[in-house]
């Protein structure tokens, strides 16, 4: 199961840094682009509300096998669909691959989340641990160097040095830690400390869901007129106001009272996509938006990561030699302060962007050509 999950990780970062691509090489007046990438963002919302709710009735139904058969027809039509309806092209000048950068990338994570994730359950002093942390550190040390040497590199590192990208990247990293974190701890809140069946734990994400649809074209509105600055605020103030309401929920809060909180976490989420990911890829003209996008792709698929170990940890921590339920009273107040603190980091950093930054961005110069086009 792990070794196939490997390969449908890699698909699933093939598919959004070129769908972002895709979206930015059609959309690329500034203004335009920003509502485009808001309607892309909010389909990312229809999936956050069907995947728990079908995937709870399916495991309640059928087996929690199901889960993974509903992917080959949801795929199928994919690749149907991009066969028949996305045409094909390519850059003026392709980029090599890198081995060395990413052999050191794939190093430095998988040290890091599993130092993260086995030192809640080990002493964060064993060697196992000490030696994983010093792997990342190594790792790390590796990919700056060479990719600041190399001509090709995979990780552009000339890129940090801008405060739009830099940000966008760090807020993405954020923002999907508040947002796995919560989904992590809520699943295991509402199946084990509330004893819910999963297609009812599935229910209740709903108004997560819905406030992330509606949320996420709004965002790619604001972001097209205001700039990024206002949703990305508006966003941390979102997660902050959800962490802070999750703070009161206990072992007997109402259900019903739940739907506040998660709809707090879900316009946040929802008004977050939109401005990173359009900050990101104004960076860049449409033949680059593909590392632009894979960057911020992968930096969510960082905080997504950290946010499962961490949180994870924190729960280990503090339910050992006793129940999850019995120790979730004290856990949960770490967990939900740690996801508002990432939601307060996002509203700080989004004051330091340009009010306009999205609306004063050069329209990038097409260099995307069709490969079905004759070139002298």
């Amino acid at each position: 199961m792990v070794c196939f999950r490997i390969v449908q990780a890699v698909g699933g970062s093939m598919l959004v840094p070129v769908a972002l691509a895709i979206v930015t090489n059609i959309f690329t007046e500034p203004a335009a682009r920003a509502r485009a990438i808001g309607w892309w963002s909010a389909t990312g919302g229809v999936g956050i509300a069907a995947g728990p709710v079908v995937g709870g009735f399916l495991v309640d139904s059928v087996g929690w096998k199901s889960i993974f058969w509903l992917n080959v027809p949801i795929g199928g039509i994919a690749l149907v669909g991009t066969l028949l309806t996305v045409p094909e092209s390519k850059a003026l000048l392709p980029k090599r691959f890198d081995p060395v950068g990413q052999v050191a990338v794939i190093a430095f994570l998988a040290a890091l989340i599993f130092g993260i994730i086995e030192g809640g359950r080990r002493t964060w002093t064993s060697p196992t641990i000490t030696g994983a942390f010093g792997l990342a550190l190594m790792s790390l040390m590796v990919l700056i160097v060479w990719e600041h040497r190399h001509r090709e590199p995979l990780v552009r590192l000339e890129l940090f040095t801008h405060y739009v990208f830099s940000s966008a990247f760090v807020m993405s990293i954020l923002g999907f830690f508040a947002f796995a974190g919560l989904m992590f701890a809520n699943t295991l809140y509402l199946q084990t400390v509330r004893d819910l069946s999963p297609s009812q734990a599935g229910l209740l994400t709903l108004p997560l869901a819905v406030a992330t649809i509606l949320a996420a074209p709004i965002s790619g509105q604001l972001s097209s007129t205001r700039g990024p600055r206002i949703p990305l605020l508006l966003a941390g103030i979102a997660l902050v106001s959800g962490a802070a309401l999750l703070l009161l929920a206990g072992a007997d809060t109402p259900l019903y009272w739940l739907a506040g909180p998660y709809l707090a976490f879900g316009a946040g989420y929802g008004l977050l996509n939109a401005p990173i990911n359009g900050t990101a890829v104004s960076e860049l003209p449409n033949d680059e938006a593909g590392v632009a996008a894979s960057m911020i792709s992968t930096a969510k698929q960082i905080g997504a990561s950290l946010g499962v170990a961490v949180i994870g940890t924190v729960l280990v921590a503090h339910s050992a030699g006793t129940s999850l339920s019995a120790g979730w009273a004290h856990a949960s107040i770490t967990v939900w302060v740690l996801l508002g603190g990432a939601g307060f980091l996002i509203a700080v950093l989004s004051l330091g962007l340009s009010s306009a930054a999205l609306l004063t961005a050069h329209a990038p110069t097409d260099h995307v050509v069709p490969m079905n086009t004759d070139q002298e």
